[in-house]
């Protein structure tokens, strides 16, 4: 499940994330903000209009340096960090996000940039990075609960940057749920993620495994893991998709029974916006043993299959009831093959175990490598002592098949004669 390929597509982009814009001259005097001292006010907006990001940090730096009680420290930290970002240095990014939460513990783009880098740190193999990626991500999902517009937001940029937190929050608990192997919980949480952004390959791809990896499976997932391969394709990220494609195809093959179909699954997801609403109920799982027996019957006249396929058919007829009727036709021919016990049969055996009145032998060639019995043979007479056969002989038997055993399978054969 790790996803290396999708980790520094997946932090360029979230470092971004609602990344201020700085607040304006009358800002610094408005509200809560309000600079008193002229000299810090000053230092807080040549800080603030510095545009080269290596200076612009330096600046803001040594202005939460010279005035570690500002009223706007935490803005001049938030301001830092998106200098950081800028210049590409994700340590600085982090140890800066971690000083802004200390100040302001219900920061949400401070904690948004923490739970996306602990999820890197997890998804790469960090073990450690998923506590501290779920504590980030629980923090900020509650932060997000009581968030309110600022005033110099619009409502349509806050209703984005909204989305844009809470898609990272419930896709790193849904990462965490995923790694804890709660698949139905992590698809459920998931699912809320990905209605911020469909678009979203990782969380896309990680829904898909969440729902094949489900007790039962739920098929919904097939069509997700052909979203997210596509959605690779279409951001450039070949590793990505073609990680994605190896265990798609892998976990389709072992639900549907083959790959047939796949391909025609990915064409059609690269191309469509929404899951199909009837996609899980259009992919046919493998059919059962039980199902598979039920099959056999109903394609082939019982008279014509081999004493394994008969056993086969037999060993389920408890399954349900299409297996009791399937079971029942097998045991009508072979009551009809010996004419209800006045036509015995010829069977060839191999010896299991043997006393004076009867003995237990392999009949398919699996029983007999495996040394199992599946007839247990009554003679009609006491078989004298030196002719009896020993363990590992192959002999024929003539008989009477009478009854069998479902679980473990074992015809009984009666009036047995070598």
């Amino acid at each position: 499940m790790k996803t290396k390929a999708f980790v520094a597509l997946f932090l360029a982009a979230v470092l971004a994330v609602g990344a201020t814009q700085g607040i304006k001259e009358a800002d610094a005097q408005a509200g809560q903000q309000v600079i008193r001292d002229k000299a810090e006010f000053d230092a807080f907006i040549a800080a603030q209009r510095t545009i080269d990001p290596t200076h612009k940090a330096a600046a803001m730096e040594a202005f939460i340096a010279h005035y570690p009680n500002s009223v706007v420290r935490t803005n001049a930290l938030d301001q830092a960090i998106t200098a950081y970002q800028q210049k590409g240095d994700a340590k600085k990014v982090e140890s800066t996000a971690k000083r802004l939460v200390t100040l302001e513990s219900a920061n949400i783009r401070a904690l948004a940039i923490l739970t996306s880098m602990e999820r890197a740190a997890a998804t790469t193999g960090d073990p450690t990075a998923l506590t501290t990626m779920s504590d980030y991500a629980k923090r900020g999902l509650h932060a997000l609960s009581t968030w309110k517009k600022p005033d110099r937001i619009s409502a349509v940029d806050f209703d984005k940057m909204r989305g844009q937190f809470d898609l990272i929050f419930n896709g790193a608990v849904g990462f965490g749920l995923l790694s804890a192997k709660n698949y139905g919980a992590a698809r459920d949480v998931y699912i809320e993620a990905i209605k911020d952004d469909p678009r979203d390959a990782q969380n896309v791809y990680q829904l898909g495994i969440a729902e094949t990896q489900m007790t039962p499976l739920d098929a919904n997932g097939f069509w997700h893991l052909a979203k997210a391969a596509a959605l690779a394709t279409a951001q450039n990220n070949t590793a990505g998709a073609q990680e994605i494609e190896k265990y798609a195809k892998s976990v389709y093959d072992q639900y549907h029974g083959s790959d047939d179909g796949w391909g025609a699954i990915v064409s059609a997801a690269a191309t469509q916006t929404t899951l199909p609403d009837v996609f899980a109920s259009s992919i046919k799982p493998r059919p059962t043993p039980p199902e598979i027996a039920v099959q056999v019957v109903h394609d082939h006249d019982p008279k014509t299959l081999s004493i394994a396929d008969w056993e086969y058919v037999l060993s389920f007829r408890d399954s349900s009831p299409a297996n009791k009727d399937a079971a029942d036709k097998v045991w009508a021919t072979i009551q009809a093959t010996q004419q209800n016990g006045t036509v015995p049969f010829k069977i060839p055996v191999t010896v299991i175990t043997a006393t004076a009145n009867s003995f237990d032998g392999a009949i398919t060639n699996a029983n007999i490598a495996a040394k199992y019995s599946d007839i247990h043979i009554v003679m009609a007479q006491l078989l004298v002592p030196q002719l009896a056969p020993a363990p590992g002989t192959s002999v024929n038997v003539v008989g009477v098949i009478t009854s069998y055993s479902t679980r473990p399978f074992q015809f009984t054969m009666t009036h047995g004669r070598l």
